[in-house]
């Protein structure tokens, strides 16, 4: 039956999120559940964040793929030098959030200077996303 909420959340709430303003797409947590599903080998969490920010990327007119991009670098590149932490999960979740919400904005302000698009709105929506995000993070 969780499962059965957990496919709901994962479908319906980035089209909810899209609508509402100040619903925050929660990018950062669901990279963190993809990394912590690929670690202990759980393919659901694995898929389901998966499909989750593909459906974010979607739904917020993203360009395709680039939280995919973003969390292979983060994973690839950053993470194994952040190894150090293992003892402060908490704080390696915090600088996760923190390091892949820049990277994704530095992602998708490098896409609108190159391809004269514009994807990304610099305002104070994203603090108010990280803060959020940064709030979660310590829930799960």
């Amino acid at each position: 039956m969780s499962r059965f909420f957990i496919v709901l959340f994962i479908f319906f709430y980035p089209i909810i999120a899209s609508y509402y303003y100040y619903i925050p797409p929660l990018i950062a947590i669901a990279a963190i559940l993809a990394i912590r599903g690929y670690e202990k080998e759980n393919r659901f969490m694995l898929i389901g964040s998966l499909v989750y920010l593909f459906n974010v990327e979607v739904n917020f007119s993203l360009p395709l793929f680039s939280t995919f991009i973003v969390l292979a670098f983060y994973f690839f590149v950053i993470l194994p030098k952040l190894r150090f932490f293992t003892t402060c999960t908490i704080c390696l979740r915090l600088i996760t959030v923190v390091v892949y919400n820049l990277l994704l904005i530095g992602f998708l302000i490098s896409y609108d200077y190159l391809f004269f698009e514009y994807t990304l709105a610099l305002d104070l929506k994203l603090l108010y996303n990280l803060l959020f995000e940064l709030m979660a993070v310590l829930v799960i």
